[in-house]
């Protein structure tokens, strides 16, 4: 299951290379302007449920694609995206207020949220391991496997597709 994920098509989205100097800040900048997205990195939406805030995701696409995107050079970086990834579809399906509180903060920032109605229409975990290694079904490392698995199940059970994408390194 692992391994059909990463080969999911996302062949409309061109994700460009990480350059050594980008830390995750610049790389959603750029990635933002690159598919015409929306950075939300870093700006938490707070609800009832979440009063702490939750990051919707890294990326929001107009039409209602949420991206999250980590340096996953560790397991506990890969593991925090998959639980953001999950946490932020989860309160986007079943809470209208987080939806309000989404839609409202990607307008503040001049995008264009109408694509998004009840629920996202798909989450791309984006990750990039560095020094030239891409992240594949192969080298994910087995605790995050059982849960990117078991968190793509959950999320396509409602109706929202999941995608897998290494993000390549500029050559040096």
């Amino acid at each position: 299951m692992t391994k059909e994920l990463f080969d999911r098509p996302v062949d409309d989205l061109d994700f460009p290379e990480w350059h050594v100097a980008d830390d995750e800040e610049a790389y959603n900048k750029a990635l933002a302007a690159a598919l015409g997205g929306v950075c939300l990195d870093r700006k938490l939406i707070t609800t009832d449920l979440h009063r702490r805030g939750i990051e919707a995701c890294d990326v929001y696409l107009p039409d209602a694609t949420l991206i999250h995107v980590k340096k996953t050079e560790k397991s506990a970086a890969a593991s925090h995206l998959l639980a953001q990834a999950l946490v932020s579809a989860d309160a986007l399906c079943n809470d209208a207020q987080a939806r309000e509180k989404l839609r409202s903060r990607i307008k503040a920032l001049g995008g264009n949220a109408d694509g998004l109605a009840s629920k996202p229409l798909r989450v791309v975990l984006a990750m990039h391991r560095g020094e030239g290694k891409p992240v594949t079904a192969e080298t994910l490392f087995t605790f995050t496997k059982v849960n990117l698995v078991r968190q793509a199940a959950s999320l396509e059970e409602r109706s929202v597709s999941v995608r897998v994408v290494s993000i390549e390194g500029a050559s040096a």
